[in-house]
């Protein structure tokens, strides 16, 4: 006979430690539903109002740590063109009248 999970309500494989849909653990919860005839099921997640989607997790210490060096980046490019921006702006002057130049 199937399972169902306390939580969501949906089939449980047979062993399984925790929901596949929802993630509860169905070890801790003591005693897991048993099944409903087919059909029932669904009325019974219609009316349960626990279920939530859960969307994939993200790493924010991964994310800061992009944006740090990407600002970084940022910061070190403004000090240079700032230092040498003479020399930039002439540089990219030069550039575009030698495109239309010819």
């Amino acid at each position: 006979m199937t399972t169902l999970c306390p939580n969501c309500s949906r089939p449980a494989r047979k062993g399984a430690l925790y929901c596949g849909f929802c993630g509860t653990n169905l070890n801790s919860t003591g005693a897991i539903a048993q099944a409903l005839p087919a059909g029932a099921s669904k009325e019974r997640n219609k009316k349960n109002p626990k279920v939530v989607k859960q969307g994939k997790k993200r790493d924010f210490g991964k994310t800061a740590a992009v944006i740090a060096i990407i600002l970084l980046v940022l910061i070190i490019l403004t000090a240079l063109l700032a230092q040498n921006w003479v020399e930039v702006l002439t540089f990219l002057l030069t550039s575009i009248y030698n495109l239309f130049a010819k």
